[in-house]
């Protein structure tokens, strides 16, 4: 086990596109607590009997955001890994948390590398995703995970940060498309990898994040793979239609390592040559793209290799290859009788690139980097109202203000695509700025999704049956769902604002992009504010609940102190007990522990004090199990405890089925006040519970 590990992770790094990170507002200070990693795996280690798959998690690589760059530390003191041996630690879709298709069942390190066990849930789409991984359709996990603490370790000479997370806490895993650790991936029993170790595998681009429970990402990471050999993964086709043959055995991308007692260790793959590290990223991006999508892939390596190769030389290359190979495929067709011909749509690469190249501006207006996508390198150099006149399928550039307004009023006018395309990127990058924001509330309250804006109903764990026993004839009971569940409806919000005509006609696309980041931040403080307006109703006790017609704190409810003290141990004591005494409808005691601190700025000194380790090694009975998180919203000396949400929650919020971020929409054609547009969103969120928290009014 110790070489397969060792084969994985000795070798040369291979760059992949990593999904959007965190956008720092400035630097100088850490990055934003919530991440997510992503990582690369094959599906050659599923178990179909278990519905198992074997995986690496993280290994601690360096991955790439923006300014920064971070590492995870993969000592065994820096890992809380308490939720896994709870059992909460789910296997989900794209970070939704309704979409839960598996657990990770079992975690272990071995040496830096965190392994697990994932299993597929057995349901109809746990069976879906279990098939595609098996089939190798998808291939890259996420890890969402809570950073507590960060180090700065280095600073280059580029003013580019390196952040270590020295304390970090497993939140979740996610099937996605898309890996960024390389180092990796779920073990391969493939019998043509003798090492056992997942190549790695090409990422594709995946330009949305999905929105998790503890935290958004919003901007482009590290550059794609520069160069990867053909694996036995579902690569191209042979060049001839011979006889089949057993498939070659992969080449794997790694330090050669010391032979295994029982076996001799695989060969070392020869490194990436200097003519292909003389292609800059962009170019071998571009090539490798082309020989995967025309099957050659394998069959042109010589020229990736070949001293003093090119573009254009290995570009000549990949053609000549995918017409033997088509050549080759064909001759045994008849001549005659229908023909089919692949044609390319122009204008849908036209629309696509287009829009690509203002997604990319307003990622770059202000400073910022990401890299430039394929689709959009036709556009690279083009400005707003170059791109509405690509629209407009002119080929003379305005040469006045007044041909340039001109220009705009034609394309907003006519049925040019622009305002469509300007529209969608404008949408893109709203959702991207509205993602970086890690509204407080979001701490203490579960998402769910609103269908409509009819009330809905919140079904509690607690509302659930309790098991019964089997009479001695085999006769199960009948058991009924508790008649306690709460309405929650979400709200239609919106607003209009304008993109000035002075924007557009002087291109001032950084501009454009400030804007759309103050809306972001603006309906992420909206949300923070509607939350704790909800939920400060009856003096802070919040509102009635439709079980009890009582407050969500409240003295019958056992879960509000009768007398409002300081942050002491007794205090924290007496809140903690509270907690875990809650029953269920049923009267069975939850036993539920809490993890949450939360209080207002004035209180964050006092409560940190409370929480944190004491000198001399003095033992505090709350170090490392209640987190302070402090809320602006709040005011004065109270404070509260709540469970973790893999547990339950008093609060719940959502948006409506399908939008996880507000949407823009062009309300008129371009005129003398500019564009008019119509920012929407919804939103909900309410009370459900009162068993998962704990208040006390301070002192």
């Amino acid at each position: 086990m110790h070489n397969v590990l060792a084969s994985r992770v000795g070798g040369p790094r291979t760059l992949v596109r990593d999904q959007p990170a965190p956008v720092q507002e400035r630097r100088g200070g850490a990055p934003a607590a919530q991440q997510s990693r992503y990582v690369a795996f094959t599906g050659g280690s599923y178990n179909a009997e278990t519905r198992t798959v074997e995986a690496v998690l993280a290994t601690g690589a360096r991955v790439q955001r923006l300014w920064w760059s971070e590492e995870l530390d993969m000592g065994a003191g820096a890992i809380d890994l308490a939720r896994v041996n709870q059992n909460q630690v789910r296997f989900l879709f794209n970070h939704n948390s309704n979409d839960v298709i598996g657990v990770v069942e079992r975690i272990w390190m071995e040496g830096a590398a965190l392994c697990a066990v994932i299993r597929f849930a057995d349901t109809p789409r746990g069976r879906e995703f279990a098939g595609m991984v098996q089939r190798g359709e998808l291939t890259g996990i996420s890890i969402g995970y809570q950073v507590r603490n960060w180090k700065l370790v280095e600073v280059l000479e580029n003013d580019h940060e390196i952040w270590r997370a020295t304390e970090w806490e497993l939140l979740e895993a996610s099937l996605v498309s898309v890996p960024a650790d390389p180092n990796a991936g779920v073990r391969s029993l493939n019998p043509g990898n003798p090492s056992g170790s997942a190549a790695p595998q090409p990422s594709e681009d995946d330009m949305r994040r999905s929105l998790m429970a503890g935290g958004m990402l919003a901007a482009f990471g590290a550059a794609r793979a520069l160069f990867q050999p053909n694996t036995d993964q579902g690569g191209g086709a042979p060049a001839a239609p011979a006889a089949p043959t057993p498939p070659a055995t992969p080449e794997i991308r790694a330090a050669p390592t010391p032979p295994a007692p029982a076996a001799p260790a695989a060969p070392a793959a020869p490194a990436v040559p200097e003519a292909a590290r003389s292609l800059s990223p962009a170019e071998m991006l571009q090539l490798q793209d082309q020989a995967r999508s025309l099957g050659v892939e394998s069959n042109v390596r010589a020229a990736f290799e070949a001293t003093g190769a090119d573009y254009g030389s290995v570009s000549r290359a990949i053609l000549e290859a995918a017409a033997a190979r088509q050549a080759a495929n064909t001759q045994n067709l008849p001549t005659s009788g229908s023909r089919a011909s692949i044609v390319t749509d122009e204008v849908d690469t036209q629309r696509s690139g287009i829009r690509a190249a203002i997604l990319h501006g307003l990622r770059t207006g202000n400073g910022g980097q990401a890299e430039l996508p394929a689709e959009a390198q036709p556009y690279a150099r083009h400005n707003l109202s170059d791109l509405a006149m690509v629209c407009l399928g002119e080929r003379t550039a305005p040469r006045s203000t007044a041909e340039r307004i001109e220009l705009y009023e034609r394309a907003f006018h006519t049925t040019s695509d622009f305002p469509l395309l300007l529209s969608g990127a404008l949408n893109q990058r709203l959702a991207e700025q509205y993602r970086v924001a890690q509204p407080i509330y979001r701490s203490i309250a579960q998402q769910m999704t609103f269908v409509d804006f009819r009330p809905h109903e919140v079904l509690r764990p607690g509302d659930f049956p309790t098991l019964k026993p089997v009479t001695e004839a085999g006769e199960i009971k009948f058991g009924t769902f508790g008649e306690g569940r709460e309405r929650v409806a979400v709200g239609a919000y919106g607003i209009q604002f304008g993109l000035s005509r002075q924007l557009m006609i002087n291109d001032h696309i950084g501009a454009i992009d400030r804007v759309l980041a103050s809306q972001g931040n603006m309906i992420a403080l909206f949300e923070e504010l509607t939350f704790f307006a909800m939920k400060a109703v009856s003096s802070g006790d919040g509102p009635v609940l439709l079980e009890d017609n009582k407050t969500v704190f409240h003295a019958d409810h056992g879960n509000k102190a009768g007398t409002g003290t300081a942050i002491t141990e007794a205090a924290l004591s007496a809140g903690r007990a509270a907690i875990r005494k809650q029953k269920t409808p049923a009267g069975a005691v939850m036993g539920t522990p809490p993890s949450i601190l939360l209080v207002s700025p004035d209180k964050e000194t006092e409560a940190d004090k409370a929480v944190a380790a004491r000198p001399n090694g003095e033992y505090n009975p709350f170090e490392g199990k209640l987190r302070t998180v402090v809320a602006g919203q709040l005011t004065g000396n109270s404070w509260e405890l709540y469970a973790d949400q893999a547990f339950g929650a008093n609060w719940t919020w959502g948006l409506l089925d399908g939008f996880t971020a507000p949407r823009l929409r062009v309300e008129n054609v371009f005129g003398q006040q500019g564009v008019k547009i119509s920012l929407e969103h919804d939103f909900g969120c309410g009370a459900q519970d009162f068993r998962f928290g704990y208040r006390n009014a301070g002192a």
